[in-house]
This record gives structure tokens, sequence and C-alpha cells, in this order.
């Protein structure tokens, strides 16, 4: 969010929006659902922690299943912030 994409103005101003909208997704995820140690953490600390997954999406029988290829403890947080939402209703 240092720079401008480009140089038309609907296209920046939509840029800046996901940026605004990310970040106010990544301290709602914080506050309400990761565990205590993640409250101080950075959106560039969440990237690397939680969203940087191998992952990928296979079918299996007539199901859409998600793979993710994560350690057990990465594989607990992710399980913990998952039931966190789904209390919370989204």
């Amino acid at each position: 969010m240092k720079q401008m994409p480009c140089g038309e103005f609907g296209a920046n101003a939509m840029y800046f929006a996901m940026g605004v909208l990310a970040y106010n997704l990544a301290e709602r995820l914080k506050r309400q659902a990761l565990p205590e140690e993640y409250r101080t953490a950075t959106v560039a600390t969440l990237r690397w922690k939680l969203y940087r997954l191998a992952a990928k999406l296979v079918r299996h029988a007539r199901l859409w299943v998600l793979q993710i290829k994560a350690d057990l403890e990465k594989w607990r947080l992710l399980q913990s912030a998952r039931l966190a939402c789904a209390a919370l209703g989204g």
C-alpha cells in the first residue's frame, strides 16, 4: 500500500479499498479468532504464519476438499480460528 499500482483513479481507489478491507479483516481475525499471542502481530506476520500455505483443491467422492500442507502447530491454529469464526456466525 506504499504506492499506487497505476495512473487510473478508479483502479487506484479499488486497490486501496481492497487494502483497507484486508487490514480490517486481519484485525478482526486477531481480536476474535486467534490466540492471545497474535494480538500484536502485524499483517506481514499473519501473512507469513497463516495465509502462506501450500494447498490444493481436489474432488473426492463428489465433494470438493481443500488439502493443506501444514505442521501440527499451524493446523491447530487454523482449526481454532475456524471454530472461533463459526461461533461468531461468520
